[in-house]
């Protein structure tokens, strides 16, 4: 049985995928299992506007459009984002909160295990999608922990030099969106 799953990837990290550079990815708390679909969650924009309700702090979304996305990254449609909340137009949302519906990326997970931080090889973090500005390893190990720290170095135990058991998950590009049931 498959099953399909969401991940929550970076601008950048988008945009390896969708290049090919970008095929493992490590996470502290999210396990994956080989044959899982992952739908990916990455910054989008909807049609639609912020309405601000009464007795409450926070606006909330109300879409006009429950079909269509646009994407931060390689959108071919051209479209203008609202300049205003409160104005109906394209309006940014965060990729937290985006629908299973609205995610353009699927990935099949090939690989999955379990390993220290800091036992990352040099093929594995250009298969994470750090590209080497001039091809020294020594480099590219550094620029690992520089990224590794920036996006969980916050953490108590997270951080590069606590050395936190990882979760690798290697995966590929799907170009059909549906969940194959045949293998």
């Amino acid at each position: 049985m498959c099953k399909e799953k969401p991940i929550m990837f970076s601008g950048p990290m988008v945009e390896a995928i969708l290049d090919g550079h970008k095929s493992q990815t490590r996470r502290i708390n999210r396990k994956f299992e080989v044959g899982d679909i992952l739908w990916v969650k990455e910054a989008y924009y909807i049609f639609g506007r912020y309405n601000k309700r009464r007795f409450e702090r926070m606006s909330a979304f109300a879409s006009l459009s429950q079909k269509e996305a646009r994407y931060a990254v390689r959108e071919t449609r051209p479209f203008s984002i609202a300049k205003d909340r409160k104005v109906v137009g394209w309006q940014k949302r965060n990729p937290r909160f985006m629908f299973k519906t609205y995610s353009r990326i699927r990935l099949e997970v090939t690989c999955a295990r379990q390993e220290s931080v800091q036992n990352i090889h040099y093929k594995d973090i250009i298969a994470e999608g750090l590209v080497s500005k001039d091809d020294s390893v020594s480099n590219l190990r550094a620029d690992w922990m520089v990224l590794w720290d920036s996006l969980n170095g916050k953490k108590e135990g997270r951080a590069w030099d606590d050395n936190p058991l990882v979760n690798v998950t290697e995966f590929r590009l799907l170009e059909d969106k549906t969940c194959n049931e045949q293998k």
